[in-house]
């Protein structure tokens, strides 16, 4: 997959140091997305599960933009004591709200859906995806 609207590319460096300010250790598949990828549009972005359709507005830079992984993990969920902190943002949809994947132990690297309109009920709030982030990326359509 190839995004539209890339920003600057990213390095092993980079990606090392935003590991290291956000004290977390990204999975190596979305390393090796984002050296290539480093946010943007795509029109393979819509992810279909049980009949709802989750569409990715734009993938998240993790470096050079306004709104990066560092920053909107930081101010949406470290600094919010109703996110979670266990998911990090990768994506988003139109309306706020974004796909994440786990650095919680027993699920790291698994990819969910964050609803924050259900902050107060993670039943409803954390909608798993996939098991991992090429998985998430192998299932995700066209939105016709």
């Amino acid at each position: 997959m190839n995004l539209q609207d890339q920003k600057l590319p990213v390095t092993d460096a980079d990606i090392k140091n935003a590991e290291q300010q956000l004290n977390i250790k990204f999975p190596k598949e979305f390393k090796e997305f984002y050296k290539i990828n480093n946010g943007g549009h795509s029109e393979v972005n819509l992810f279909e599960l049980n009949g709802n359709g989750y569409k990715i507005n734009e993938f998240l830079p993790l470096k050079y933009g306004g709104d990066t992984i560092e920053s909107t993990y930081k101010e949406t969920f470290v600094d919010n004591s109703l996110m979670p902190k266990n998911l990090v943002p990768f994506a988003a949809d139109a309306g706020g709200d974004y796909f994440c994947f786990s650095i919680k132990e027993n699920e790291y690297g698994n990819i969910y859906f964050y609803e924050s309109e259900y902050y107060d009920n993670p039943v409803r709030s954390h909608v798993f995806l996939a098991n991992s982030f090429s998985e998430f990326l192998e299932k995700l359509v066209v939105d016709i």
